[in-house]
């Protein structure tokens, strides 16, 4: 802890001395976005960047199309506080500040995702094809955005394009990745415009670890992904915004099992896994009277099936398998309903509204005592958040507040501080307090799974997790002979979680296959993190360090220490009309969490430490309509799956690997054909 406030203080006292240079030009923010780019998560109304009271990334579709991002898990591969985790049928999630994927709020233009599995969203259900940006919030975002938020927030903030264009893809992977789709815009007249997307990712599966029957058994499992949006937008002659919008996906995942062969027979187990997501959205947005009012409704659908068969070598036929739990289907609906309205006031800004979210579930693996499998949850809110500008406009202050009632489990008072400071036109100092919570799940409270190696239980008296955030960050934007544009952020925050969800032993007796989900005991963390970036003529560079420090919790855990380094590097040489992109991440040797029997949080096992380099050329080609991007991803790839001290990817099902280091090195190709109009 001691290196951490040394490191925090050293950098304040560098980056507020060079901060003092004047800066007579706009730098571009970390992301290469200008200050003058405003935000629209977790705001009443869209706000410029520099004047935002919390701190963002911005990751944009420049850089996409730079890494050869084609899902959001990729694009979030070299981000600095941010960890993926894969698992072979699960997919991939994220974790933050070294906080669980269940404690991470994704959302689509301010809307939320629903269809976690073992507490996660797999971001790599979700393709960059009608994404303009990503915008994540490290720490608390629980007043705005209620359960699952306390860890932050990524909202995927779409395209809204007002003109005709026809956009087509295609990408390829040398591991046998083959995606296509295909984006028509139609611009009606001035006021109404329609957009349709459509899609196909397809991937083969990679890596052997079957010694019995090779290559029928793949680490990643062979995955087809179909996708498809529909939207309409009008704007109205008061400037008033409606947009209509209805996303569908469906996947396939093909988990081929171990071979069984002798003299009478050859057969496998093998499983399939379907899923239909579905998130339908009806949004309005303008200016009522003095105040700016924002209405968002969404209807989202999850299904899940999966299906256990064994598999005749011989002729190919399948026979569903019948021991427990082989076969099943969850399906989850949830509507939510939000609305905010926002009017400043001499001084004071003030924000509010009204919060609703239903919920039904049913599954197989919930108990069937309750209502024969149906599941309701519903959750009433309201929040408002009160600022005062003072200081001749250069701090402000905003206090936030959220109380709710929730059908399953007792709400907890959610509060939030949040100051800015800008001493000068160049430097933000923000600062803030907040609660964030996590409620249980359906599946959390009500389980009932039992077979000859499982008995896990749901517990209906669990209570939310609650955490307690604080951060403290310093922004500073200068420049050098107004030629070299410059920008760092220092940014620190600290966690203290309770009550965290997890499965416990209730009789303490080792033999015991009985596991109920219970409330685990604190665990607490603070992070550090420098980030730099600048930029001369057609040059960028940007870099970035950072330190995850779980703290020590006598009597369950020793703390430990993970760091982190990004780099990213941008060139364009103009006689060539190419751009040339790289993107590094180191990773360090981290461990796994878990509990004791009693519930307490431990921490066993290790995830190697891994470096990730990506790669890529770029060029455009007639008049800017055709552009094809080549590169290398996993650069410095090194095979861990047999290390000891890894993670264990090949025993199961559900084994995870390490994140992003787990894949092999590969080449890829995305050709982009852009066509516009007027």
């Amino acid at each position: 802890m001691r290196t951490l406030l040394l490191l925090t203080a050293f950098s304040f006292a560098a980056v507020s001395a060079r901060a003092q240079q004047r800066l007579s030009v706009p730098a571009d923010s970390l992301s290469g976005k200008n200050l003058d780019e405003v935000v629209v998560t977790g705001v009443a109304a869209p706000v410029k960047l520099q004047n935002a009271l919390s701190l963002y990334k911005i990751i944009d579709e420049k850089q996409f199309r730079a890494q050869g991002a084609v899902t959001v898990a990729e694009a979030l591969t070299t981000q600095l506080g941010l960890q993926l985790q894969d698992d072979p049928v699960l997919g991939t999630s994220v974790q933050s500040q070294g906080m669980s994927a269940n404690k991470v709020k994704i959302l689509i233009d301010g809307l939320p995702v629903n269809g976690r599995e073992n507490g996660a969203v797999d971001l790599g259900q979700f393709n960059l094809a009608r994404i303009a940006r990503i915008e994540v919030i490290q720490g608390p975002m629980s007043v705005v955005y209620g359960s699952d938020a306390l860890g932050g927030v990524i909202n995927l903030v779409t395209k809204k394009t007002r003109r005709r264009q026809l956009t087509a893809r295609a990408f390829t992977e040398s591991i046998g990745r083959y995606n296509v789709d295909a984006t028509v815009s139609w611009q009606f007249t001035d006021r109404h415009q329609l957009e349709l997307t459509g899609g196909r990712n397809f991937f083969e599966g990679w890596g052997d670890l079957d010694t019995v029957a090779p290559y029928r058994r793949l680490l990643y499992k062979p995955k087809t992904q179909y996708f498809g949006t529909a939207a309409y937008r009008y704007t109205a002659p008061s400037g008033f915004k409606l947009s209509a919008t209805s996303d569908y996906f469906r996947e396939k995942i093909s988990n081929r099992g171990m071979a069984y062969i002798d003299p009478y027979a050859a057969y496998g187990l093998d499983q399939y896994f379907y899923v239909n997501r579905s998130l339908n959205r009806l949004q309005l947005e303008g200016k009522a009277g003095k105040g700016y009012w924002t209405l968002a409704n969404s209807y989202s659908y999850y299904h899940r099936v999966r299906e256990s068969v064994e598999k005749n070598l011989q002729t190919l036929t399948e026979v569903p398998t019948t021991g427990t739990g082989d076969q099943d289907t969850s399906r989850f609906d949830d509507i939510t309903l939000r609305s905010n309205y926002s009017r400043t006031i001499g001084a004071f800004k003030a924000d509010g509204g009204y919060d609703i979210t239903l919920q039904r579930g049913s599954s197989s693996k919930l108990d069937p005592a309750v209502e024969s499998g149906q599941y309701r949850q519903e959750d009433y809110a309201l929040y408002t958040n009160l600022a005062y500008t003072f200081w001749k406009q250069k701090a402000t202050l905003q206090g936030g507040l959220r109380a709710a009632y929730n059908s399953q489990y007792r709400a907890p008072l959610v509060p939030a501080m949040n100051l800015l400071l800008q001493p000068t036109e160049t430097i933000q100092i923000r600062a803030s307090y907040a609660e964030g919570f996590r409620a249980p799940t359906l599946k959390e409270l009500y389980l009932r799974f039992v077979d000859q190696n499982h008995e896990i239980l749901g517990n209906p008296e669990l209570r939310a997790e609650r955490s307690h955030n604080y951060q403290l960050s310093l922004s500073s934007q200068y420049a050098i002979a107004q030629t070299v544009q410059m920008n760092t952020v220092l940014s620190t925050y600290y966690n203290d979680v309770q009550d965290g969800i997890t499965l416990v032993n209730p009789t303490n007796d080792s033999t015991s296959l009985r596991r109920i989900y219970g409330n685990m005991a604190r665990q607490k963390s603070a992070t550090v993190n420098i980030q730099a970036e600048a930029s001369w003529r057609n040059l960028r560079l940007s870099g970035g360090y950072g330190l995850i420090r779980i703290l020590d919790m006598p009597g369950s855990y020793e703390g430990f220490t993970v760091p982190e380094v990004t780099g990213n590097f941008f060139w364009y040489a103009k006689r060539a009309k190419t751009s040339f992109s790289a993107f590094y991440k180191y990773t360090g040797v981290s461990r796994i969490l878990s509990a004791d029997a009693e519930g307490n949080a431990i921490y066993g096992g290790q995830t190697l430490a891994f470096h990730q380099l990506d790669a890529s050329i770029q060029r455009s080609f007639w008049q800017n309509r055709l552009s094809l991007t080549v590169g290398i991803k996993n650069i410095l790839y090194k095979d861990v799956r047999n290390t000891a001290s890894s993670v264990t990817i090949g025993g199961g099902v559900h084994g995870s690997s390490s994140g992003a280091g787990s894949l092999p090195r590969r080449v890829f190709a995305q050709l982009v054909f852009q066509l516009s109009g007027t």
